[in-house]
């Protein structure tokens, strides 16, 4: 397939990975070491890592925060997040690091770039 093709592919499956790589394939349970933030561009010049203190962690929530929509049955579409909620991210972000990633797609100098994190 086309790379342009296959990075604009939209369309996405949810698989039964134990059942097509066999049992224990995923783990439902790890320790997060890191938050990486994807915001890369194919078009984007080189690759920037930023490690964000946790307040500018918060200020890009709305990256990593999954609303469930119509799925929410405690809250209307879009609406803010509960401060309970929120104040669990904020213990997230200060646990842990938070990188963003951007600029241009490498995934070579990425898998770098978060090694070193981890490794420090």
């Amino acid at each position: 397939m086309d790379p342009a093709a296959l990075w604009a592919l939209e369309r996405k499956r949810d698989v039964d990975l134990d059942a097509i790589y066999g049992p224990g394939t995923v783990a439902l349970r790890a320790r997060m070491r890191a938050l990486v933030l994807l915001r890369w561009r194919r078009d984007g010049e080189r690759l920037r890592v930023a490690c964000l203190d946790p307040a500018s962690a918060l200020q890009r929530l709305e990256i990593f925060r999954k609303d469930l929509g119509a799925f929410d049955l405690d809250r209307s579409p879009g609406a803010p997040a509960p401060a309970a909620e929120l104040d669990g991210y904020r213990v997230l972000v200060a646990a842990v690091p938070v990188l963003e990633i951007t600029g241009r797609v490498d995934f070579r100098a990425l898998v770098g770039a978060v090694a070193a994190i981890l490794a420090g």
